[in-house]
């Protein structure tokens, strides 16, 4: 395994991990997330990972004020994934990650995006499946370069049903 990519299934956070200010990727998945025993991220441990790429958080309980003074000062991410992390919101600070190209937020309890959203210039996909959107945000489709939109699993209206068809999802032409 490249010294620079660690992927790890997990039953705990190996917190010695985050020592490695050189990682590129990160992907802890914890095993089970989906029966409720997601473990819970202790503050003040991403900041050392300025090099990252890509997170994958799956399955790891994130705070709001991880999400906001960690998670988005991670400028070099260009892959962001925090499957059922028990995210109710997405902090404004997200249009910090400049370099993001895919964001997966799937099985929270997410219903509006930031105001701002659209100023991630960079963003190609968004996997927003099993969230709490009742309708589909008129901004995202003003993104020119977002090309790959999923929304299946929300509780959305009929005329957002309508526009996403029997998948939930959005592929614009590129």
């Amino acid at each position: 395994m490249n010294e620079k990519d660690i992927n790890m299934e997990v039953f705990k956070i190996p917190y010695d991990i985050f020592q490695k200010s050189n990682l590129k990727k990160l992907n802890l998945t914890i095993d089970e997330f989906d029966l409720g025993n997601s473990e819970i991220l202790e503050p003040n441990f991403l900041i050392k990972l300025t090099a990252l790429e890509e997170l994958d958080l799956t399955g790891v309980k994130i705070s709001p004020d991880i999400f906001t003074n960690e998670i988005c000062k991670l400028t070099n991410l260009t892959k962001l994934t925090l499957m059922y992390a028990n995210l109710s919101v997405i902090p404004v600070e997200i249009i910090n990650l400049v370099n993001l190209e895919e964001l997966c937020l799937r099985g929270n309890k997410i219903d509006a995006l930031p105001e701002n959203f659209n100023k991630l210039n960079k963003l190609k996909r968004l996997n927003l499946i099993g969230n709490e959107f009742k309708d589909i945000p008129d901004k995202l489709l003003k993104m020119d370069q977002l090309t790959d939109i999923n929304f299946g699993g929300n509780p959305l209206n009929s005329e957002s049903k309508k526009l996403l068809g029997e998948f939930g999802d959005i592929i614009k032409p590129q």
